[in-house]
């Protein structure tokens, strides 16, 4: 100590004047101390329970734990050595509790979102998770219908929104003939009497004219006739 001699009995604890021959002792600043002394003047306390770490010390959070003192402040759980923990306003987290508490929920079966997710009509979800809400089919986040607020596939969209053939009555997909405040499959417009395919005026969405579709139509009765027919029963 120093370079300094001591009689047994005269080598004391600075702190509490305890006689350390034969005992551990540490030096520090010049001094003799006993074990008790070193760690309750020098040793960094937990932030858990206030009192000395003697041995492995955790630093996290900007504090210092024993490691059986460092853990998920929500399940109780000890982080392992090494292991890694979420934080927020300064507590740790494990990763499950942190994302149950503080991550956006998937709206289609409630677990946190993690990285990877779809936003679509106003949520987010797992992409998974993702579906048409009619017949659960897997949707992309720019590869659905929206209708009353629900994604859907183009199919079931078609069949929900009321977008039917008013001659066969199933879902119109794609190009469709709008006519006599009706939509018709391209090649289910046709005379009422002949049964000959119409073509559209122009300004109604459909394809190019075929061959066996008539230039024109003409109506009555909010019906479609080719103008033969239409001449012949109406003059």
């Amino acid at each position: 100590l120093g370079g300094r001699r001591f009689h047994p009995e005269h080598l004391l604890c600075n702190g509490c004047s305890h006689g350390v021959h034969g005992e551990t002792y540490f030096e520090k600043d010049l001094a003799l101390w006993c074990e008790v002394c070193f760690h309750e003047r020098f040793s960094p306390k937990c932030e858990f329970c206030n009192l000395p770490i003697k041995d492995r010390c955790i630093n996290a959070l900007h504090k210092t734990f024993h490691p059986e003192h460092f853990f998920c402040c929500q399940c109780g759980k000890v982080f392992d050595i090494g292991q890694g923990f979420m934080e927020s306003d300064g507590k740790a987290y494990c990763e499950e509790d942190f994302m149950s508490l503080f991550a956006n929920p998937c709206f289609g079966c409630a677990k946190p979102l993690l990285a990877d997710y779809v936003t679509a009509v106003g949520q987010k979800w797992h992409r998974e998770c993702f579906g048409c809400a009619e017949c659960g089919r897997i949707l992309t986040s720019d590869g659905f219908f929206e209708h009353d607020g629900r994604a859907y596939c183009e199919r079931d969209y078609h069949t929900l929104s009321a977008s039917k053939c008013a001659e066969c009555g199933k879902p119109v997909i794609g190009r469709a003939v709008r006519a006599c405040g009706k939509r018709y499959h391209i090649d289910h417009f046709f005379c009422s009497f002949c049964k000959k395919v119409l073509e559209v005026p122009l300004g109604n969405e459909a394809s190019s004219p075929g061959k066996n579709r008539d230039p024109g139509f003409m109506t009555h009765n909010g019906k479609p006739y080719c103008k033969p027919c239409h001449t012949k029963f109406y003059g």
